[in-house]
């Protein structure tokens, strides 16, 4: 009786190993970490007036447009400053506080 099939040599089997790694991707735009900070951003949507409260002082203000555009950007005095973007065209915008170390919250507000 014969058989057909494809016959395997034990001695000519090569082993490869590929190493890969993988880069984590995101997307466009701004990150939306943990907040454990106590900063409030209110109220939230409004007409353009906007209230940021535990702040520190010299804390950064920065929100941008939905492309990324800085379009404004303050230096908090207080624990509580007042954001008047209502010029602005409705829509979602991004805030970003930051102290001279690192950024301490990120958020979106929205003018209605």
């Amino acid at each position: 009786m014969s058989s057909s099939g494809v016959q395997i040599n034990p001695s000519t089997i090569t082993t490869v190993v590929i190493e890969t790694t993988s880069t984590l991707c995101s997307a466009v735009g701004i990150e939306d970490p943990l907040n454990f900070s106590q900063i409030l951003a209110y109220p939230n949507p409004s007409s353009g007036e906007f209230n940021f409260s535990g702040l520190g002082k010299s804390d950064k203000i920065e929100i941008f447009n939905i492309n990324g555009q800085l379009i404004y950007q303050a230096v908090s005095n207080n624990n509580i400053e007042n954001v008047n973007i209502s010029r602005k065209s409705k829509g979602l915008y991004f805030y970003r506080i930051t102290n001279e170390i690192t950024i301490i919250q990120q958020g979106k507000i929205i003018i209605q």
